[in-house]
């Protein structure tokens, strides 16, 4: 079975395992992307204390119980912007779904070099 998915991040804890799902592979990658959502602004953060931060100096009328584990879990998702370029090339796209069709042409054409 041809699984032409990897993950493309450097810093992946598990960079040897192959993706058979184009939607797993994606989910997986996403995980790479994870930032903290500001829905009112707009806004992403890329670490809970920059959120937090956010949430005392722009949502003072937040209550205590808005920053528990459980609400600021919800917070968090992937990126709404790529920031990277191709792993593979030297383009950079403005759209993460246009980026992801893009890598994913290149893993899917690599794939396709490998076979006997």
């Amino acid at each position: 079975d041809l699984q032409p998915y990897h993950c493309t991040y450097e810093d992946c804890s598990d960079p040897g395992r192959l993706y058979g799902v184009k939607q797993e592979w994606i989910d997986h990658e996403n995980q790479h992307r994870r930032v903290w959502h500001c829905h009112s602004h707009e806004a992403e953060f890329e670490t809970q204390p920059e959120y937090l931060h956010h949430l005392k100096e722009q949502h003072p009328e937040n209550e205590p119980e808005d920053r528990t584990p459980e609400m600021l879990a919800a917070a968090v998702g992937a990126s709404a912007k790529p920031h990277r370029g191709c792993p593979f090339c030297p383009t950079m796209l403005s759209d993460v779904t246009v980026m992801q069709k893009h890598v994913r042409y290149h893993l899917e054409r690599l794939s396709l070099y490998a076979l006997p």
